[in-house]
């Protein structure tokens, strides 16, 4: 039997999972000075990477993405998963946590409700999910 690590998190009231290895680390997501600004007010400059994902007047083409974090210096995407899995107006609460995860070699921040635990199952009882991000 071989067991895997889950962190489960809830988003708008939803329950969640992801295998543990792929977090990084899991912060608070307090929209304080880690926030950068929203696209319209950013002044920033961006790599040319980033620069692909923006349109003509800067803003993401990525629907999903709600913000971008400053985490020790490096700026990553922060994406609203509640939108990710389809639920409409999905709301972001004052107190939401970032799941901080390794996509694609990628550094994306997961913008969750929050985490509730840390479980192992057996990994024949996890589904695949659908391919979001």
């Amino acid at each position: 039997m071989n067991e895997v690590r889950l962190v489960l998190f809830v988003v708008n009231g939803l329950p969640f999972g992801v295998i543990a290895e792929d977090i990084e680390e899991v912060i608070e997501y307090g929209r304080s000075s880690s926030t950068l600004p929203t696209s319209e007010n950013n002044n920033r400059k961006t790599t040319a990477k980033q620069a692909d994902n923006k349109d003509n007047n800067g803003k993401d083409l990525n629907p999903f993405i709600e913000d971008h974090i400053n985490l020790r210096g490096n700026v990553i995407p922060a994406v609203n998963l509640g939108k990710c899995v389809g639920i409409e107006n999905a709301e972001v609460p004052l107190d939401a946590k970032i799941l901080v995860a390794k996509v694609n070699e990628m550094l994306v921040g997961l913008i969750v409700d929050n985490v509730t635990s840390i479980l192992e199952l057996d990994e024949t009882c996890i589904k695949d999910a659908p391919n979001i991000i």
